[in-house]
C-alpha cells in the first residue's frame, strides 16, 4: 500500500469513528427524559395577573438537578405588558438562588450554586403581567428556554399557552 492509500484509509477510518460518535451522543441525548413545562392559570389582582411556570409536577423526580435556568417572555397583545417575576413561594427562592427579569426585553434567568439545585418539581418563578381589565386572556410563549444550559431536555420545546383568568 502506498503512503497515500494509507493516509486516505486512516482519514476515512478517523472519520468514521467521529461520525459514529456523533450519532451515538444524539441517540443517548434524544433518549433524555423529556419534563413538561406548563403555567397554572393566572390568578387576577385588579390590573395584575400572575402565572406560575411549573417545571415538571409536585410529584415529580427530575432527571437532573436543576441549577440555571433562562428564557425570554413574548406576549403578542399590545394591551399587557410583563411587569416581573416574584420568586416567594417557589424552588427558586432558597437563598443561594439569584433570578433576575428584565422587563423590557422580556429575558428572565436565574442560577445556583449546586449545593441549592433542585430536583423535585414545582414551581419555578411566577411571572405578573398588567393587563387592561381583570377580566382577560392572552397568548403567552417562553422563547429560547432552557434549564442548565440544555440539560435536561424539555417540552414542549416552546413552552406556550392562553393564560388568564375570568371570575365568575
Amino acid at each position: 500500500m502506498t503512503k497515500d492509500a494509507s493516509l486516505r484509509s486512516s482519514n476515512r477510518l478517523a472519520a468514521s469513528a467521529i461520525l459514529l460518535s456523533l450519532c451515538f451522543t444524539m441517540l443517548v441525548g434524544s433518549a433524555q427524559a423529556q419534563v413538561p413545562i406548563t403555567f397554572k392559570n393566572g390568578v387576577a389582582s385588579g390590573d395584575t395577573v400572575r402565572v406560575e411556570l411549573v417545571v415538571g409536577s409536585d410529584t415529580m423526580t427530575l432527571p437532573q438537578p436543576v441549577s440555571s435556568f433562562q428564557f425570554a417572555v413574548s406576549v403578542e397583545d399590545s394591551l399587557v405588558a410583563f411587569l416581573d417575576i416574584d420568586t416567594n413561594w417557589t424552588m427558586s427562592e432558597k437563598s443561594g438562588w439569584t433570578v433576575r427579569a428584565n422587563p423590557e426585553n422580556g429575558r428572565v434567568g436565574g442560577f445556583s450554586s449546586l449545593n441549592d439545585a433542585f430536583q423535585q418539581g414545582g414551581t419555578l418563578v411566577t411571572l405578573m403581567f398588567r393587563v387592561p381589565e381583570r377580566c382577560y386572556a392572552f397568548q403567552l410563549d417562553l422563547l429560547i428556554f432552557k434549564l442548565n444550559a440544555g440539560n435536561p431536555n424539555h417540552m414542549p420545546l416552546i413552552p406556550s399557552g392562553i393564560v388568564g383568568e375570568c371570575p365568575q
